[in-house]
C-alpha cells in the first residue's frame, strides 16, 4: 500500500513540473502584412507668423533652393513684401523698398546685428552670397526698436548658415547666359564636442564684355568680388 502511495506522489510532482513548462510562440515573426516604420523629413518653405506681436514673412533656405539666387538682391525675388531695383546703372547698385519707401528707412540686420549703413547701403546686397543664407525674416511696419532707430518701414534679419547643421564640404558652381560666373564653398569642422566652425567662401564675376543688342555700352557692368 506504502508503495502505490510514494508511486503516486511522484507522479503528482512530474506532472506539476511539467504544467509549469513555458511554450512560447512567435505569431508576428513570419507574418506578411505587419506594417514598417516610416520616417518622414520635412522642410519649412517660406511663411508669415501672424501669432506675433510683429508680423514676420521668413523665407527658409528650401524657398532660398527654389530661386537661381546669386546674392542677397537676388533672394527677394518670390517676396511681395520687398521690391529690389538698380539705384545706379553704372556701378550696378541695387536699393531694395519697402512699404513704397527706399532702402534708407529700412534697417538691415545681420543675425540681429546692425549692418549696411551709410554708403554700403547701396552695394551691400550684392556682397552677400545667397548660398550663405539660412533665412531671412522681414518684418513691415514699425518694429521694436531694440535693434536701432532706422526700420521706419521695416526690418530684414539675415541668417547665416550654423556649422553644427551644415555637411563637411558643399560646393556649387553656376554660370550665366551672360558669362557671368559664380562659386560658392561652405565648410563645417567639429573642432571638440562643444566647439565648432564654419568656412564661407564666395568668388563671382562677369569676365567677359556682354553687349546683346549691339549699342557699344556693356549689358553689365564688369565685376569681380
Amino acid at each position: 500500500m506504502k508503495r502505490f502511495i510514494v508511486v503516486g506522489i511522484v507522479m503528482t510532482l512530474c506532472a506539476g513540473l511539467n504544467a509549469q513548462s513555458v511554450d512560447t510562440t512567435n505569431i508576428y515573426k513570419d507574418r506578411k502584412d505587419s506594417l514598417s516604420a516610416t520616417v518622414f523629413v520635412g522642410h519649412q518653405d517660406n511663411s508669415i507668423s501672424r501669432g506675433k506681436t510683429l508680423r514676420t514673412e521668413l523665407i527658409s533656405a528650401s524657398g532660398l533652393q527654389k530661386m537661381a539666387c546669386c546674392n542677397l538682391a537676388e533672394s527677394f525675388e518670390n517676396s511681395a513684401s520687398v521690391t529690389v531695383g538698380y539705384s545706379d546703372a553704372v556701378t550696378g547698385a541695387r536699393q531694395i523698398r519697402l512699404l513704397g519707401l527706399s532702402g534708407t528707412y529700412t534697417q538691415m540686420l545681420d543675425e540681429n546685428r546692425p549692418v549696411m549703413r551709410g554708403i554700403t547701403a547701396p552695394y551691400g546686397l550684392s556682397y552677400v552670397p545667397g548660398p550663405w543664407l539660412e533665412s531671412i525674416q522681414i518684418a513691415k511696419g514699425s518694429p521694436s526698436v531694440i535693434n536701432g532707430l532706422e526700420s521706419m518701414t521695416g526690418q530684414i534679419n539675415l541668417e547665416h548658415k550654423k556649422p553644427t547643421e551644415e555637411k563637411p564640404l558643399f560646393i556649387q558652381a553656376s554660370m550665366m547666359s551672360d558669362t557671368k560666373a559664380d562659386f560658392n564653398a561652405t565648410s563645417a569642422w567639429q573642432l571638440s564636442p562643444t566647439i565648432y566652425t564654419i568656412v564661407l567662401g564666395h568668388v563671382s564675376g562677369n569676365f567677359k564684355t556682354y553687349d546683346m543688342n549691339h549699342d557699344g555700352f556693356r549689358d553689365d557692368p564688369k565685376m569681380l568680388q
